[in-house]
């Protein structure tokens, strides 16, 4: 079984994952620009899905990664941003009373963000079509299918937020471009396992 850290040293065997990792960095934290960061997230992401987990993808083809950046920062923000914002809407009016634990609201919303966001940028990548990408009851099998697989990158990433939240724009984009190639490849996994099964299943009872 694929674990993170055999993930971690194959991205990170790029001899220049630093620099194309501070130049994502630099691009999302500046308006506009930060939708090339998250086109440089879908390629990685697609590049995973086709196999390929030995690096990182070059800098390059700025319109393409524009309009990638766009889709998937659309996605990330239906389901990641969204969830933790309704989150924090309904604790609101709980905080003065429970003070802290007012905002558990908010924790669904920040544990499922990046494996539903992954999810469906993994989903919209098979056709390009948003209605796959926003397919909630496919999106939330993929993730219960996987979750003895997700759990711990998930909580390392949060982990690596906050331990790392002076230099959290770094963190989030470094942090996102493994964790969200693991997440890819475990969905491509269980999708190779699933199907697998399927046939040998249609064999048994042809």
């Amino acid at each position: 079984m694929i674990t993170l850290e055999q993930v971690s040293r194959r991205i990170f065997n790029d001899p220049s994952w630093f620099v194309k990792s501070i130049v994502g960095t630099f691009l999302l934290i500046v308006p506009i620009a930060h939708f090339f960061a998250f086109g440089y997230l879908y390629r990685q992401m697609l590049a995973v899905r086709h196999g390929d987990v030995s690096g990182l993808p070059e800098w390059e083809d700025w319109r393409g990664l524009f309009v990638d950046g766009l889709r998937a920062f659309l996605i990330v923000l239906v389901l990641g941003v969204l969830p933790i914002f309704v989150g924090w809407v309904v604790s609101l009016p709980i905080v003065p009373f429970l003070g802290a634990l007012g905002y558990l609201p908010m924790v669904p919303g920040f544990l499922f963000a990046a494996p539903l966001s992954a999810a469906g940028i993994y989903r919209y990548q098979r056709r390009e079509e948003f209605a796959e990408a926003f397919d909630f009851s496919v999106l939330l099998r993929m993730v219960a299918r996987t979750r003895s697989q997700l759990i711990v990158p998930t909580l390392a990433y949060l982990g690596l937020l906050f331990v790392f939240s002076p230099l959290f724009p770094y963190a989030l984009f470094t942090g996102a471009l493994l964790v969200f190639s693991f997440y890819a490849l475990i969905f491509r996994q269980s999708e190779a396992a699933f199907r697998s099964a399927a046939s040998g299943h249609s064999v048994i009872h042809r």
